[in-house]
């Protein structure tokens, strides 16, 4: 990091100094204030050549791990050697953390080869990278392999369903076949010939010729059905579902109250469900492009999807959690994930955000879930059933809900097959802990949230109310080792609920909103405006004990905004090249950078 204005110069040859770093310099520029970033391997040294200069050296394993920093001053021609200790000081034991989307070369928009995508999900402390490539199934294990990094990263294949129009699913794991086009990927197309399977009259299929996308559910159920034969079941994913130009809710204009959509399908190319073109207005109130309720709730329905992208984009949390919080209340389990989305090497982190799953003890190793299938089918099974939190930094160790069944006290946890019936004497236990450069000093706990759904064209950006809230302050504990000193931070409690009289969910989540300016996570998160959170998934009650999950029904959000667009998002936070907003730059070179982002975001497929 640089100790005031970096030196760095961006050019592939003929600089006085050379960058140690290998990536594409346009698509994948430093982050602001950062003068290099490379990554070791086997405790082996490696040169870094760099400007004379004054900097703060970090180096980092990622979020469950210490980080050591210097401060270094290189004069010309002079050398500084750095040696670094790391330990595990907030270790997720019996979890297996992932990341279930990401890119590497074998997507058209991203250059990263896939030997540096291994090497940068290793270094970042992952066990588990889930690849999902644009219309392309890519296998990591051989440059796993080909790294000597078994024990340190594991994979499974998936695919990023990349429609042109209506949405972006991922679906993982699926089958590898080396001799079909793209591996083996699904494709969300069929032949114009589909008039049969609609009884459209022969006569009239040219009028039908240009629908050939597969309706969502036709995409979802195909995909459950390329499930590798070792599995006893896939996962298909909504991936950033409010990303404007590039999510499906906002594509098929979800109310997510009614589950109804506006839009009319023959724009997607899609064979209109009621049998005429037509948006909304015309075709009597819905479009019918999204799923039926009861499919969703149908946990066995290959038509339904069973997880949905909290934590993509940071600055797009609030908007899908109360579209997650909304499917909650109608009584439908999704399991909410973590994902980075990254397609670079270094602008955009690789597993931040992070989905952790729960496998136990003993079995939350790469190479124990490459080695043992039921180990592999229990991460599957179990991210299915929501036994997970989403996470930039902060721990979960425990969260559960306690309470009176009949004489004695029982606890639930995570997960929709963990759902029980109690009835009285409520409490909420919650342990949770980070590195000590990871802050948080905020708990909300959300109870049957309801005023969360979105209508049609207009979904929520604020935060949900919370049932309970509260500034908290984690207690710093640490271990010295052969003179090196590692600290962590924890805070757990215990707090009484008076819940609603019915089946209700509880979500809680840990983040820092007092004391985090700037970013304390930067640079191993490179975005300055990112904070540590953490974001557990349900807990249910079946309060009236009858077998079934039936909160009260969402209502709409009071607060429904016009729908952002994307590129508003990439202004606050997650642009290609950071710009304050309002300023205008009157240097030559800040123009050409400012239209080259333009150019890149008019290019990017998210």
């Amino acid at each position: 990091i640089c100790q005031g204005e970096c030196p760095k110069k961006i050019c592939i040859k003929g600089c006085e100094i050379l960058s140690t770093s290998f990536r594409d310099y346009v698509y994948d520029p430093l982050p602001d204030g950062v003068q290099e970033v490379v990554f070791l391997k086997d405790l082996k040294p490696e040169e870094i050549y760099i400007s004379p200069g004054s900097y703060k050296i970090v180096v980092s394993r990622g979020m469950e791990y210490s980080r050591y920093e210097t401060d270094v001053n290189i004069g010309p021609g002079e050398e500084t050697r750095i040696k670094a200790y790391l330990h595990k000081v907030a270790n997720a034991d019996g979890w297996l953390s992932a990341d279930t989307h990401v890119h590497a070369v074998n997507s058209p928009d991203s250059p990263v080869s896939l030997i540096d995508r291994v090497i940068t999900f290793a270094g970042e402390g992952v066990d588990v990278i889930i690849s999902t490539d644009h219309d392309w199934l890519t296998d990591y294990e051989p440059a796993i392999a080909l790294l000597g990094l078994k024990d340190f990263l594991s994979s499974l294949v998936g695919q990023e369903i990349t429609t042109f129009s209506y949405g972006h699913f991922n679906a993982y794991p699926l089958k590898l076949d080396k001799k079909a086009p793209s591996d083996g990927a699904l494709d969300w197309a069929e032949k114009y010939d589909r008039y049969q399977k609609y009884g459209i009259k022969e006569s009239e299929k040219e009028k039908f010729r240009f629908l050939r996308s597969l309706h969502p559910k036709e995409i979802f159920k195909n995909a459950h059905l390329m499930k590798p034969e070792n599995f006893q079941r896939n996962i298909v994913q909504v991936n950033h579902p409010r990303s404007g130009g590039m999510g499906y809710f906002d594509y098929v204009l979800l109310d997510t109250f009614g589950l109804t959509t506006a839009i009319d399908p023959c724009i997607h190319r899609i064979f209109p469900p009621a049998g005429t073109c037509g948006g909304a207005d015309k075709v009597g109130g819905d479009t019918g492009l999204f799923i039926p309720l009861q499919t969703l709730k149908d946990m066995a329905n290959l038509e339904r999807f069973d997880a949905i992208e909290v934590y993509n984009s940071y600055y797009e949390i609030p908007i899908v959690i109360n579209d997650w919080f909304t499917f909650l209340n109608h009584g439908v389990h999704i399991t909410g994930v973590g994902v980075s989305d990254t397609h670079q090497k270094i602008q955009v982190h690789p597993g931040i955000g992070r989905t952790f799953v729960w496998v136990g003890k003993g079995n939350d190793s790469p190479s124990k879930f490459r080695e043992d299938i039921a180990v592999k089918n229990t991460f599957i099974n179990n991210l299915a059933d929501g036994k997970v939190f989403i996470s930039n930094g902060i721990i979960l160790e425990e969260f559960k809900l306690c309470g009176a069944r009949g004489n004695a006290e029982e606890c639930a946890e995570m997960g929709w097959s963990n759902m029980k019936n109690l009835t009285s004497n409520f409490k909420l236990k919650i342990r949770v802990k980070s590195a000590d450069w990871v802050k948080f000093d905020t708990l909300k706990i959300f109870i049957n949230t309801r005023e969360t759904a979105a209508r049609s064209k207009q979904p929520v950006k604020k935060w949900p109310t919370p049932s309970y809230a509260t500034s908290i302050t984690p207690i710093r504990q640490e271990i010295e080792i052969q003179g090196n000193r590692f600290g962590w931070m924890v805070f757990e409690t215990e707090i009484p609920l008076t819940p609603p009289a019915e089946d209700f969910w509880v979500v809680a989540v840990v983040s820092c909103e007092n004391s985090c300016e700037p970013n304390p996570m930067f640079p191993v998160v490179v975005d300055k405006k990112v904070k540590p959170i953490l974001i557990t998934n349900p807990i249910y009650i079946d309060q009236n004990g009858d077998g079934r999950f039936t909160p009260s029904p969402p209502t709409y959000a009071k607060e429904s905004p016009q729908a952002p667009h994307y590129e508003n998002h990439q202004e606050e936070g997650k642009a290609i090249n950071s710009k304050s907003k309002g300023r205008k730059s009157d240097s030559n070179n800040e123009e050409r950078k400012m239209l080259l982002e333009k150019i890149i975001k008019s290019l990017h497929i998210h």
